[in-house]
């Protein structure tokens, strides 16, 4: 019975992992709103693959783990 409830917590624990992975993976990590990564979602592509992203901004976030910005940062970030 241990063994049963054992497994089936640390089940639980790698499936909320995941949510949290995928909950992440799409939010930008300037603003922290949705980015709409067309990959993330399942697509082949991304809006992001016909943007170009100044180096500023991609230092701005080097240490965060690899995510879309949103569309709406980057072009603010164009604007300044």
């Amino acid at each position: 019975m241990y063994v049963v409830l054992l497994f089936l917590y640390s089940t639980m624990i790698m499936e909320r992992s995941v949510l949290e992975v995928q909950y992440e993976e799409k939010r930008c990590p300037i603003c922290r709103k949705e980015n709409h990564c067309g990959v993330v979602e399942g697509q082949k592509t991304c809006w992001c693959m016909t943007e170009k992203f100044p180096e500023g901004i991609i230092k701005a976030i080097s240490k965060e783990p690899k995510k879309c910005i949103c569309q709406n940062c980057l072009h603010t970030y164009k604007e300044i």
